[in-house]
């Protein structure tokens, strides 16, 4: 039983010790006089065509390497912290981490004053089959507006019928899926990656995003649960 309890705790407190370690980092440098927020502050900054922007590149002595270095920390603290286990076993650990770096992407959004108030959507649950020759995109999930939006660090609950568990449904949080990292001869103009997705393996689904972003169901092709409320 002991070592069963080691293995179910051990995840999460790693999970806890890169948090514990990484946010307080963060907000040293970026939130407490070190910097400012990324992008948000000027001394974290410079301007091109009137964006904030964040030289990838640089130059030497340019004064910007540890902004440089603050961009790589916070994106692969978002791409390999928040995911589907970590969001439902480590809720505790990962509520009210919101970045201030929200502000300037995707948007400052407050925390909602009760967070215990439950809201309801009905979304289309299906995706017909294309006719005739394929055309862009045709064979993706189609993504549902719920019509919510999650501030960051807040802890969301998902909660869906048991059809659309294990099913191929997930849950979009943040709308602007394209990935900036690609453009890496450009400066940035915020992280690369800011979204995060949650695969529905049960009928309630926990979510977040330091950044925060509208709430989406993805609905895989071919699915066809008709209208479903959530």
């Amino acid at each position: 039983m002991q070592r069963f309890l080691d293995l179910s705790i051990t995840p999460c407190l790693s999970i806890l010790t890169k948090i514990s370690s990484a946010n307080p980092l963060i907000w040293l440098i970026h939130e407490n006089g070190g910097g400012g927020p990324l992008f948000v502050n000027e001394n974290t900054i410079t301007t091109q065509g009137g964006y904030s922007v964040i030289d990838r590149k640089g130059t030497d002595g340019d004064g910007k390497e540890l902004h440089r270095g603050m961009l790589s920390i916070q994106q692969a603290i978002l791409d390999n912290v928040y995911n589907t286990w970590t969001a439902s076993s480590c809720s505790s650990v990962l509520q009210d981490h919101g970045w201030l770096t929200a502000n300037h992407f995707p948007g400052a959004a407050p925390t909602p004053e009760n967070p215990n108030v439950v809201h309801s959507a009905s979304i289309n649950a299906s995706v017909s089959a294309f006719w005739g020759q394929p055309v862009a995109f045709s064979s993706w999930p189609a993504r549902r507006p719920t019509g919510f939006y999650l501030s960051p660090g807040s802890i969301g609950k998902v909660t869906v019928p048991k059809e659309m568990v294990n099913s191929g449904f997930r849950i979009l949080v943040g709308a602007h899926t394209v990935d900036h990292e690609a453009r890496s001869e450009d400066p940035a103009r915020r992280l690369h990656r800011v979204t995060r997705t949650y695969s529905i393996v049960d009928t309630v689904t926990s979510i977040v995003n330091p950044l925060g972003g509208g709430v989406y169901i993805l609905v895989p092709y071919l699915s066809n649960l008709g209208q479903i409320e959530i």
